[in-house]
């Protein structure tokens, strides 16, 4: 039997909410293993600048920030860690490559993410590829 397949691509609207709501549980435990010192170090909440009112939990909020770097520590508990930054724009195209190529992760991303979903994000973001987990 010969089948053939289509492809569709849409355009998804996206709650800065629910991608916020899964960094944080990123952040805060399914990115732990790998990640850790997470620290805003360009925008709002950077040393030095006018600190605001942080919608979604602070230092995950900058991710989503216009301008705004966050910087961690990669394999902090090892001899060589290596310093990675996320910012808006790598969030947004690491959101492109998990609706494609993690479609089940970018699902639960959608209404907000978990632990697993959320760290799958967090690495497309900072190192471009799933690379722990």
């Amino acid at each position: 039997m010969n089948k053939r397949t289509h492809t569709i691509t849409i355009t998804a609207a996206l709650d800065e909410g629910a991608i916020a709501s899964a960094l944080i549980s990123a952040v805060e435990g399914g990115s732990r293993y790998w990640a850790s010192g997470f620290r805003v170090v360009k925008g709002r909440g950077a040393p030095g600048s006018v600190r605001l009112v942080e919608a979604y939990g602070g230092t995950v909020g900058a991710m989503l920030w216009v301008g705004s770097v966050v910087r961690f520590t990669e394999n902090a508990h090892t001899d060589e860690p290596v310093q990675r930054t996320v910012t808006r724009e790598g969030v947004i195209k690491a959101l492109g490559i998990m609706a494609a190529e993690y479609p089940k992760a970018f699902a639960r991303v959608c209404v907000g993410g978990d632990q697993d979903s959320g760290d799958t994000l967090l690495q497309l973001a900072a190192l471009g590829e799933v690379v722990y987990g």
